[in-house]
């Protein structure tokens, strides 16, 4: 999980520096970091006993579901988002 953890930490990175480059153009950069979200990759990647707490701790006090997140991409990918910039 290293590995994709410092994968996460620089896409965040990477859009902060690209939406500072091109916001100024008109062009919105939006990144979607939501913190636990359930997939494939989660229960790959952890024993079951892991599992059964893991995402407690999120506001949700589960982890999120793949469907509750899609929602904000499309939200951001739509023109009513262009107020959020940052």
């Amino acid at each position: 999980m290293i590995d994709y953890a410092a994968t996460k930490g620089a896409i965040v990175s990477f859009t902060r520096s690209l939406a500072l480059q091109l916001t100024p153009k008109g062009i919105r950069v939006n990144a979607v970091s939501p913190g636990a979200v359930y997939t494939p990759i989660q229960a790959d990647t952890r024993e079951a006993p892991q599992m059964v707490n893991w995402g407690s701790t999120s506001k949700l006090g589960r982890p999120a579901q793949p469907s509750e997140v899609a929602s904000s991409f499309i939200f951001l990918a739509s023109t009513e988002s262009a107020l959020f910039r940052k």
